[in-house]
């Protein structure tokens, strides 16, 4: 009787301490998922906070151009103001204006006078194509201003008439995204990525050119 009494304590005993490693084992999973969750929530907040400044630089430069012409009479000064409006951004690789052509006319930052042009650029034939107003995130493309890896942020710009008068373009570089997402411990066989929408892959972290 005390054999079983023994064996009956032993087996209560084991049973508890692998109930208590279950429940341990069940709660930092649910913790963890919960940090993660979180993170992902955060970084999600963060990239449409971003995008959402882009477009509203967009909406005020559309404006002035609409105002004044798609050139403006002083180009030096509107230039002046895109430089101002990716300095309040933050982030902004560079915001260009392009004319019906695909030619540049205004930049924020200074680019070879034989850089070419955006006519083969996703943004610009999806603009040209489509009379929506609204904003469209374009892949992932290294720039011809300065080799970085980029996205873009655009709308379309019409003529008084309501004609195809070019795009206004916002490109934002990936590298502020992954120092960013460097800086946040996602353990050794973690990775983060940020895609449009339409499930278009903007990029991954850790960054793989073949990604994009």
């Amino acid at each position: 009787l005390t054999s079983i009494l023994l064996l009956f304590i032993c087996l209560s005993l084991a049973s508890l301490a692998a109930w208590q490693i279950w429940f341990s084992r069940e709660r930092a999973l649910h913790e963890l998922n919960l940090s993660s969750l979180n993170l992902a929530q955060a970084l999600d907040n963060y990239s449409e906070g971003v995008i959402r400044q882009s477009e509203l630089v967009l909406l005020d430069l559309i404006e002035h151009l609409q105002h004044d012409g798609a050139m403006p009479a002083s180009r030096h000064q509107f230039e002046a103001l895109m430089r101002q409006q990716s300095e309040i951004l933050g982030i902004a690789s560079a915001i260009i204006v392009y004319d019906a052509h695909g030619k540049r006319l205004l930049s924020s930052v200074s680019a070879p006078n034989d850089a070419p042009g955006a006519t083969d650029r996703t943004y610009f034939i999806h603009h040209r194509d489509d009379p929506s107003p609204a904003i469209f995130i374009g892949p992932t493309v290294k720039s011809r201003i300065n080799g970085d890896w980029v996205f873009s942020i655009s709308r379309r710009l019409d003529d008084a008439d309501g004609q195809f008068a070019g795009v206004v373009v916002v490109t934002l570089g990936v590298e502020h995204f992954l120092q960013l997402f460097g800086s946040i411990k996602l353990g050794e066989q973690g990775s983060a990525s940020l895609s449009s929408s339409d499930g278009t892959l903007l990029f991954r972290y850790p960054f793989r050119e073949q990604d994009v």
